[in-house]
């Protein structure tokens, strides 16, 4: 059977890959095989925020005035135009605006900016290489890296616009031809960034999503039209177009086609199911004939699925086989059972091809029901599935133990019983997941005790329930009566005079270590981002009232009354 499964691949997904097209047959996404990661070569480091002379220029040429330009030698080029002064004393001096000729041959000429270092902002900086990047600051904003616009020039008349962040540079590429796309790359490789999805604005009006893997389309891309509905998706494995594809998107699967690593198996196919996954009749009649269809799991790594089998009147006629493909076309799978409405219903059985996991059992429209299923661990449920998942049944172990019982996502839940290979088994009413609460653990020679039992720990400790419970109880009742007397103190207090200590407030009351009780301050008058400052004026320690509180009188215990 595995043989004859193996054949049908081999003419079904035309497994000799040297043979496939370089792009998918028919033109269809061309556009997305030319997204290659524009060159943005970096500048070279700006230089030196200031320079004083003799220390890091080599020579300076003239005497250093603001309204005369200067010319600078240093070690990694010259700088020759204005300059601010900073000490006409020492000579410190920031370049201002002006051209830069690097030893390399790169040449920048424009303004710098002196803000926690120095940039370039408005100017033009052009590679020995030919191609041009101009710098222009936002109008408005600081002069800061983050507010700094360039733009690189191409010889062949292509753009690419960059915003500059801290660990990454957004990018708009703008081919000659108009269409333009954008997405991130690495401040250090100047690769795309691992995770980072690169948008295609498309001339017919569709914008297009997905990522690159080495300059070719790697999983899914999805189209959206101007009003941000998606209208096409289409999934690709290291360049190889795989599924169903709407031919005209923003018509709306008035053509749909089908591909196998960018062949056109079928350039009209229809769809034969509405309900849940969507399924298309790549091959055949699946209505009345034979009929091999095709479905996708459409999840983030996609699964594919082609089934074949014999139709009247939309239904199928005996059983269906069913084959299951990874994201990259190899056989995980084989399947045969029964299909209504094209989906799973009834008897169904299936094995993976390495033999580690099965199912045989019931499906209903496509959903578990109920059966026997071996897990890739070892562990086998026969049982019963709610949303794909065992809901109440039995579970045997690699280890031969067994759990009869309740469950929900994470494993055992709720009520059962776990059995141990010694003849030993734990019931209860609380089993969840690698605890079992309040249980009962029958021991091999008919002694009982009543506790915990941790799964993970493989230990059971022994449980008073009724004397925790009183304990706790005891413990509340204490904290209540303890409240009830607290209330009959502070109101025995609030019925006398005022407390002298506080004069009322029920505060402690202390003099201002600061002012001294003056409730002026000499030295810390005021604070600003520049540091503190002397000057006479209201105390900002105690805000002019020369005392301070400190928790509540020792004397009224804070209600301000005493007897």
């Amino acid at each position: 059977m595995k043989t004859l499964y193996s054949l049908l691949f081999c003419c079904i997904f035309y497994s000799n890959y040297a043979q496939d097209p370089a792009t998918p047959e028919g033109g269809m996404f061309d556009f997305l095989y030319n997204l290659k990661t524009p060159e943005m070569p970096g500048q070279l480091k700006n230089p030196y925020m200031f320079v004083r002379k003799g220390n890091t220029a080599i020579t300076i040429e003239g005497d250093l005035k603001e309204s005369k330009p200067a010319k600078v030698k240093f070690s990694d080029g010259t700088y020759e135009g204005s300059v601010v002064m900073y000490n006409k004393k020492e000579k410190e001096f920031k370049l201002k605006k002006g051209t830069y000729t690097f030893t390399n041959g790169d040449v920048y000429q424009g303004d710098f900016t002196n803000n926690s270092g120095i940039y370039y902002t408005n100017g033009t900086y052009l590679f020995k290489n030919g191609i041009k990047l101009v710098f222009s600051h936002q109008p408005g904003k600081i002069q800061y890296y983050e507010n700094v616009k360039g733009v690189y020039h191409y010889q062949n008349g292509d753009s690419c616009v960059v915003d500059y962040y801290d660990d990454e540079v957004g990018f708009h590429f703008y081919p000659k031809t108009g269409a333009h796309y954008y997405g991130s790359i690495s401040h250090k490789t100047r690769n795309l960034l691992p995770n980072s999805y690169v948008n295609y604005y498309h001339p017919s009006g569709v914008t297009y999503k997905g990522k690159l893997s080495k300059s070719l389309p790697d999983g899914w891309w999805l189209g959206y039209n101007q009003k941000n509905e998606q209208v096409q998706s289409a999934y690709f494995n290291k360049g190889k177009l795989l599924g169903v594809v709407d031919v005209t998107p923003l018509e709306r699967t008035a053509q749909i086609a089908f591909f196998i690593n960018n062949k056109m198996i079928a350039p009209s196919i229809s769809k034969v199911n509405k309900n849940g996954n969507v399924v298309y009749c790549y091959k055949g009649d699946g209505v009345n004939g034979n009929c091999e269809l095709f479905e996708t799991d459409w999840n983030y790594i996609p699964k594919f699925y082609i089934t074949k089998g014999t139709f009247k009147d939309g239904q199928l006629q005996g059983d269906a086989t069913r084959t299951t493909y990874d994201h990259e076309l190899n056989v995980i799978a084989y399947g045969k059972g029964k299909l209504v409405n094209y989906l799973v219903d009834g008897d169904y059985m299936e094995a993976t091809v390495d033999g580690k996991t099965s199912f045989v059992g019931k499906y209903a429209q496509g959903i578990k029901v109920s059966g026997m299923e071996t897990f890739e661990d070892g562990r086998i449920f026969n049982g019963s599935y709610q949303n794909e998942l065992p809901k109440n049944g039995s579970m045997t172990f690699p280890n031969k133990e067994r759990y009869e019982g309740e469950f929900n996502e994470t494993g055992m839940r709720g009520a059962g019983k776990y059995f141990f290979t010694n003849g030993e088994r734990i019931e209860s009413s609380y089993f969840h997941h690698e605890y079992a609460v309040g249980c009962t653990y029958y021991k091999a020679d008919g002694t009982e005790y009543f506790g915990e039992y941790d799964f993970k720990k493989r230990e059971f400790s022994s449980k008073d329930y009724i004397a925790d419970f009183k304990v706790m109880m005891k413990s509340l009742d204490d904290a209540k009566n303890q409240t009830a007397q607290q209330q009959q103190q502070q109101q025995s207090y609030s019925q006398g005079r005022t407390c002298g200590s506080c004069n009322g407030s029920g505060n402690n009351v202390n003099t201002c270590p600061m002012c001294k009780g003056s409730g002026q301050s000499e030295t810390w008058m005021k604070v600003d981002s520049f540091g503190r400052y002397a000057g006479k004026g209201t105390c900002i320690y105690c805000r002019g009232n020369g005392t301070i509180s400190v928790g509540s009188c020792g004397t009224c215990h804070g209600s301000g009354r005493v007897n």
